[in-house]
């Protein structure tokens, strides 16, 4: 294992709890949630949304394999949003279907991811 995926692990572990409904960092997860995005801040604070349903199945076989599906998804989007903000994984490497590159905040929203990103250490 390479260093850099160590100190991904690490920041995955700490993020992972954001995706658990019993929680109690629920606000935490919601200040960057837009729409079906998860917020991210590039290390130029350039803010994307990396989205949630990227190749969502239209059908699932039940609700346990749909939730199963959001959990898996939200996973990859913490991940992916580590490695961003890490500088591990550039924008460009990812397809654009799979991100919003320039959602629509208001410059309140934006402020929150600032500060999110300055109290956890990433600025």
């Amino acid at each position: 294992m390479k260093k850099n995926e160590r100190t991904d692990e690490k920041n995955i572990i700490t993020d992972t709890k954001l995706i658990n409904k019993d929680n109690e960092n629920k606000e935490d997860m919601n200040k960057l949630l837009f729409g079906n995005c998860l917020l991210v801040l590039t290390p130029n604070n350039h803010c994307i949304g990396i989205k949630l349903d990227y190749n969502k199945p239209i059908y699932f076989k039940n609700d346990l394999k749909r939730q199963m599906w959001h959990k898996e998804a939200a996973k990859r989007a913490i991940i992916m949003k580590n490695k961003i903000e890490n500088g591990l994984l550039k924008v460009k490497e990812i397809g654009d279907d799979y991100l919003d590159l320039y959602p629509n905040i208001s410059q309140e929203h934006l402020k929150l991811l600032m500060d999110d990103k300055l109290n956890n250490g990433r600025i």
